[in-house]
């Protein structure tokens, strides 16, 4: 019940999150009759108003470095976030399950940013698109994506659903030339003898 009126409540994005939340609510309920004054659980407003003033990747990354309380509102507001489009740049590239690629890419919101970025501070899934697994270190590209999980160390968001833009993927591999096959030389007949005169 209380799980329920918790996900009215909030309506997370990643329903995940609810439960930790729930377990913390019922320890702290455990421990104190009173709600510590420093303890509240956000509302759907108040995670969009986290999203529309934070909802940079750079923005994002900063308010989960810092932790504490920002980091938890800002992670309740953008783990499952969609963003529609964004530049990337290619730091490594590896295969993954069937047509899956995995690019560690770096991303920030102006594209200078992005060209001086020389670690990655992304993952991204990308399947369905197996021209991906073309790319080369240091190539730009134009994304979209879910916002699934992070680590802290070495700091990294994880973007599931990645969809690259065509026009921006690599081009396909001509496929290699045969050479012709070589022609046998053609036979001569034999010299014909003179009859002796």
């Amino acid at each position: 019940y209380l799980r329920n009126q918790l996900l009215r409540y909030q309506q997370p994005t990643c329903d995940s999150l609810l439960d930790a939340q729930l377990n913390e609510l019922i320890t702290l309920a455990a421990t104190a009759a009173e709600r510590p004054s420093n303890f509240s659980i956000p509302n759907r407003a108040d995670l969009d108003k986290v999203l529309s003033e934070n909802g940079t990747v750079e923005a994002i990354s900063e308010n989960l470095k810092a932790g504490g309380d920002k980091a938890k509102n800002t992670w309740l507001a953008a783990c499952g976030a969609e963003f529609p489009e964004l530049l990337g740049k290619v730091m490594e590239v590896s295969a993954g399950d069937g047509d899956a690629v995995v690019l560690k890419i770096f991303s920030a919101s102006t594209q200078e940013a992005t060209e001086a970025g020389t670690t990655a501070n992304m993952e991204l899934h990308v399947e369905g698109q197996p021209r991906a697994k073309g790319f080369k270190k240091d190539d730009l590209f134009v994304f979209a994506g879910t916002l699934k999980t992070f680590t802290p160390e070495p700091f990294t968001l994880t973007i599931e659903k990645g969809k690259v833009r065509e026009d921006t993927l690599p081009a396909e591999a001509a496929p290699a030339k045969k050479a012709p096959p070589k022609k046998a030389p053609a036979k001569r007949p034999p010299a014909k003898k003179r009859p002796p005169a």
